[in-house]
């Protein structure tokens, strides 16, 4: 890219912010703006890095995204639905995706974007003017490393989602195949695992000495200050996800995990990482736990595992990481919770390689 191009990173949640960081520190010269989707059901995450951005000053321009999306009402979400079905029946699906996207940057034309995912509408109408800019897309999680599917099940949200990304609109959940990727860059941690090739191009994350990303080790720095080891003196680190995406009460999950937690670790030093997203409390006052920052990405204190033992609740870009570093970790499964949280999990698991003596079933 031209050093003097106007960049645009579109980001939800911690890790991907992690990732452009990283990026930054390898393009410091282009003029940087970011516009912040909302993450999860409320506004406190991306209130929190709006002011963190603010502090940095290293972007022109810091946008908040009003797109509608999973979160906004079902009417608004039916109307957007309804545009958009009849600016494609109307050969106005390209028109509809640019005012899309200069509606969210105040008119500002950007060069290039780096987006987190295929998953949303701004997101979706960025790759469909890949044809006229530089897109790059983030690595979204674990869900980059799926097979996708060719058709899709009896499920509504599936079949709706199928059609939105055979019109070339977005790729709600990334099931399907999405025709403008091949247009785009792809960021990924891990090249050879990734099972959807359709891209003008594949570079590999987080590649390069210390040294030579210093940069990025300072803007670290800036933005999560640690000046002591967060997980020193722990024995346990657990990183929690968000059960209310597949259970409708997630008491009785928690509970599980509790009595687990007290029949293998009491007496243990525990520290729990909150998933963004995560809304419960884990009140456990029996148990010696402490909390780190849901705000923090774990991948910034991961570095720092001494001999404690990991826990996850989920499947998470983490378990790629924890297998290369060869630490310690274990991976819980709920039994009587099926569907999509039973399929995505097993298929991590067979993916990675990653036996019974690393799961727990409760």
């Amino acid at each position: 890219m031209n050093d003097k191009k106007k960049v645009l990173a579109v980001i939800a949640g911690p890790y991907r912010f992690y990732q452009i960081l990283w990026i930054y520190n390898k393009y410091p010269q282009y003029r940087w703006s970011i516009l912040l989707l909302q993450y999860g059901k409320d506004r406190k995450y991306a209130d929190g890095l709006q002011l963190i951005c603010e502090r940095l000053n290293i972007f022109e321009n810091i946008f908040r995204s009003e797109v509608v999306g999973e979160n906004s009402k079902l009417g608004e979400q039916i109307l957007v639905a309804a545009k958009m079905f009849f600016s494609y029946i109307m050969g106005r699906k390209k028109t509809f995706m640019k005012e899309t996207v200069l509606k969210q940057t105040n008119g500002i034309d950007f060069d290039a974007f780096f987006i987190g995912c295929e998953y949303s509408i701004l997101e979706g109408a960025i790759i469909g003017i890949s044809d006229e800019k530089e897109v790059y897309i983030l690595e979204e999680g674990i869900g980059d490393y799926r097979v996708r599917k060719k058709c899709p099940s009896l499920s509504l949200l599936e079949i709706v989602g199928f059609l939105f990304s055979k019109m070339g609109y977005f790729n709600p959940m990334g099931y399907f195949t999405l025709k403008g990727t091949k247009q785009c860059e792809k960021y990924i941690s891990v090249p050879e695992l990734l099972k959807y090739h359709n891209y003008k191009k594949i570079n590999t994350l987080f590649t390069g000495s210390k040294e030579e990303n210093h940069y990025f080790y300072q803007l670290l720095d800036q933005v999560y200050p640690m000046r002591l080891n967060p997980l020193e003196g722990y024995d346990i680190v657990f990183l929690t996800s968000p059960l209310s995406d597949f259970v409708k009460n997630s008491n009785e999950y928690i509970n599980m995990l509790h009595d687990w937690f007290w029949e293998n670790y009491k007496g243990k030093r525990i520290v729990i990482k909150k998933h963004p997203r995560d809304l419960e409390q884990y009140a456990w006052g029996d148990l010696d736990i402490s909390f780190i920052s849901a705000d923090i990405p774990a991948e910034v204190f991961m570095e720092m595992l001494d001999k404690q033992t990991v826990v996850l609740m989920y499947t998470s870009t983490m378990l790629i990481s924890l297998l290369q570093k060869k630490n310690n970790f274990i991976v819980v499964k709920f039994q009587s919770i099926h569907g999509e949280y039973e399929r995505r999990l097993d298929y991590t698991l067979e993916l990675l390689e990653i036996g019974s003596d690393r799961m727990v079933y409760l």
